[in-house]
């Protein structure tokens, strides 16, 4: 057993020994910074392809040089690393195991001035946070212009409005009062519902007053959303599309009608295939156009919806599946209800991989004879197309 004393000159003696480790470390391509990042956060190339996530490149593209040079930046990266585990970095010696491609999620929110429409600008959201180191290294790096953001947005714009026709454009209520609108209903849903979480803990009579108040609430909401429903033509925010396409597919009754450039599985998922054959076995008549160029985007389980897609075609001779080849044109027509022309894609909510960034916004029109004008020209196209139901 030892003395104090002992135990003294036993710490005196104790010799600082290097380890060689190897450490698992990250390199931001943006910012050109080394990073610790939790294995959960990381996403791999094939998950942004079965998710349809958009990739930001590196700027630069080619990978850091690994070794003493860089040692300064890994340790301040290890900096909490270390500091846990009472070590120090002494030197970086190389890299010892082969490179791993991997990718943060985050939201890339464009903003175009109000003054100027020629002036915008990215920024970044990551875990929920705003990271301005990236929306600085973007900006360096001249990102904008290298992925053709301005030029990719207008594009999409004028693609729709060419689609529908100067005088559908001209009808077109001014995208101010529908902002309004839609503010107002997002308003009168967030009090009803905190009007609701009240009557939990409410006495009797005060139970009473918040259920007056809510029906109050209930009939602005009703009323402001009749007023948003009625506008012929409006534009359509990105956020709307999916809602309006399971609609589509849960209430049908007499037609259906969709054009998209791109089939991906995790949009024709079973539960699609089975609401689509429901509405068949009803009796609705179901076109669907698809089809731009080479898809050298698919994958197998893409391959495997395309294929259920054209077997269920075969089965049903109110399906009308066919592949046009260059579907351009994204539209979605409900019965005698709506039309919808967007750069939206239906059945992919995946954007032409040589525009990344897009205004998927769309125009959405109830005017009866415009949507029967738009379901002829395009049922047309799809019923007399020579493209084959592959």
């Amino acid at each position: 057993m030892l003395t104090e004393h002992g135990r003294l000159i036993l710490s005196e003696l104790v010799a600082i020994v290097a380890q060689e480790e190897v450490l698992r470390l990250a390199y931001d391509g943006l910012t050109t910074e080394y990073k610790v990042v939790d294995n959960s956060l990381r996403w791999r190339p094939r998950d942004l392809r079965d998710h349809d996530i958009l990739e930001i490149p590196a700027f630069p593209a080619d990978p850091p040089t690994v070794g003493p040079s860089e040692t300064s930046a890994v340790r301040t990266a290890l900096d909490d690393v270390t500091r846990k585990a009472d070590k120090e970095l002494l030197t970086v010696l190389g890299l010892a195991e082969k490179r791993e491609k991997f990718f943060l999620r985050a939201v890339a929110l464009v903003f175009e001035s109000a003054d100027r429409a020629d002036e915008t600008s990215v920024h970044f959201i990551i875990d929920g946070r705003a990271s301005e180191q990236h929306d600085l290294a973007f900006a360096r790096a001249e990102g904008q212009r290298k992925l053709g953001i301005v030029g990719s947005l207008r594009e999409s714009a004028s693609a729709v409005d060419a689609v529908i026709g100067d005088q559908l454009v001209a009808q077109r209520t001014d995208e101010t009062e529908i902002i309004a609108l839609r503010r107002l209903t997002e308003d009168y849903k967030n009090q009803l519902v905190a009007v609701e979480a009240r009557t939990l803990s409410a006495t009797d009579q005060q139970q009473d007053d918040l259920v007056d108040k809510a029906s109050t609430l209930a009939v602005k909401l009703d009323e402001a959303e009749a007023a948003l429903a009625a506008i012929p033509v409006r534009v359509l925010e990105v956020h709307e599309h999916a809602p309006l396409l399971f609609d589509a597919l849960k209430g049908a009754r007499e037609k259906l009608l969709i054009v998209s450039p791109w089939i991906r599985a995790a949009v024709v998922t079973p539960a699609f295939m089975a609401a689509l054959e429901t509405l068949l076995k009803k009796g609705v008549t179901i076109s669907i156009g698809y089809g731009i160029g080479d898809d050298g985007g698919s994958h197998g389980k893409d391959r495997d919806a395309e294929a259920a897609l054209k077997e269920m075609a075969l089965k049903y001779a109110n399906f009308n599946f066919r592949r046009l080849g260059d579907t351009h044109a994204k539209v979605l027509i409900l019965d005698e209800r709506y039309a919808v022309v967007t750069s939206f894609n239906w059945l992919s909510f995946k954007g032409d991989p040589d525009r990344p960034f897009r205004d998927e916004r769309g125009t959405l029109i109830t005017l009866a004879s415009e949507i029967e004008r738009l379901y002829q020209d395009y049922f047309t196209r799809i019923s007399s197309s020579q493209g084959s139901l592959r």
